[in-house]
């Protein structure tokens, strides 16, 4: 797999020619807020996001314990599992560039494109804000090929592609949590991906980009705009850094991610995918 692996759900993109108006942004003062070492955490953030933010720290110790050293060997030969920086990456967007959700015309949450694939981190939120039906197991392609954008066909063989779980979306591929009028039913529980849309990481040339699916844009010269492009800088790069410790959550601490019932939605192979049924058939008992 490598690193490509990993990469699945930063390089695609969406785009849709809707007369449709009104997604909201993260408000200012609502940003995120980084752990000394560990994921962003939120001030909405509820009991089942607790419980994985801990279960990261206990994580990070069993990997260097003999007894998880068959895991650890399984993981660095499949995966890079570097954890990218900020201060590694060019920022590509134009200092005063945002987006300009209430005048959008090309709405991200629906049409062929529209996937959103939820790691660990998402589906714990969803389920704390009480909107796990909105969680849905595969199909994960994209029906029409001709549809299919370069990055999204290149990356269907990947972990996360295959195996995690995406937004529901009703028979017009519309985003299930999307509302009348238009803003975000998930906020501000909605997905990582979501939230840093549309700045995008490439991993190559280490840049973070604006992705070009979304031509909904305006200039705003004023200082918190600079200060909103950070935001989406760094939500980037995290949404990044967050599936690599998906991965090594599922190879050491899959009973108590069973636990929290951040299993049922998942479809892997192999030995992961035999784990996962079998913690999930003694759950049933």
């Amino acid at each position: 797999m490598g690193q490509k692996a990993i990469t699945v759900c930063f390089y695609v993109v969406f785009w849709v020619k809707e007369d449709m108006t009104a997604l909201p942004i993260l408000p200012h003062g609502t940003t995120a807020k980084p752990l000394q070492s560990g994921p962003l955490q939120r001030p909405s953030d509820g009991p089942t996001t607790h419980k994985l933010f801990d279960l990261w720290e206990e994580a990070q110790k069993r990997l260097w314990k003999p007894k998880f050293w068959w895991q650890n060997l399984m993981l660095r030969k499949g995966f890079d599992l570097t954890f990218i920086k900020p201060h590694e990456f060019r920022l590509l967007v134009p200092a005063h560039q945002l987006t300009d959700c209430d005048n959008c015309t090309e709405v991200c949450c629906t049409g062929p494109n529209s996937r959103v694939s939820l790691g660990l981190l998402d589906q714990a939120r969803l389920i704390d804000a009480g909107l796990s039906h909105a969680i849905q197991q595969g199909p994960h392609g994209v029906n029409d090929s001709a549809n299919k954008l370069w990055a999204q066909s290149a990356s269907e063989e990947s972990l996360f592609f295959r195996g995690f779980p995406v937004l529901k979306r009703d028979a017009t591929q519309t985003c299930a949590l999307l509302n009348e009028n238009l803003s975000c039913g998930a906020f501000p529980h909605w997905p990582m991906s979501c939230e840093r849309y549309p700045f995008a990481v490439n991993l190559e040339n280490k840049t973070v980009f604006w992705a070009e699916g979304c031509a909904s844009l305006h200039e705003v010269h004023e200082p918190e705009a600079l200060l909103r492009g950070r935001q989406l800088f760094h939500a980037a790069i995290e949404t990044y850094n967050q599936r690599i410790r998906d991965v090594i959550l599922l190879y050491v601490a899959m009973p108590e991610l069973a636990d929290m019932g951040l299993l049922r939605h998942l479809s892997l192979h192999g030995t992961l995918e035999r784990r996962r049924k079998k913690l999930l058939a003694a759950k049933t008992h």
